[in-house]
């Protein structure tokens, strides 16, 4: 994982974070599965500390799984990317 200060090129004065993180998420979730549920909201958050603050949370990845039989997620190679521009997650 890599998180870094910058500079916006559009905006000079303003700061901000970028971050590149590549992840690999392996969880079967089918266990928690039963007669009542209708869907799962499933995320992952990164937490980082910087100089300006102590903790910083991020949802670097989010879904949400409506049928039993989705509920085992497996991804390999994950990227996300904040940059000044909007979020890029590639899988």
């Amino acid at each position: 994982m890599c998180i870094f200060q910058s500079r916006y090129a559009s905006t000079p004065r303003a700061s901000g974070e970028q971050a590149l993180i590549n992840f690999d998420l392996d969880a079967d979730l089918r266990g928690v599965w039963n007669w009542n549920t209708k869907q799962l909201f499933v995320y992952v958050m990164a937490e980082y500390k910087t100089k300006n603050a102590q903790l910083n949370q991020a949802v670097i990845w989010d879904t949400i799984v409506q049928e039993e039989e989705f509920a085992l997620l497996q991804m390999k190679g994950a990227v996300f990317s904040k940059t000044p521009s909007p979020l890029l997650l590639t899988i």
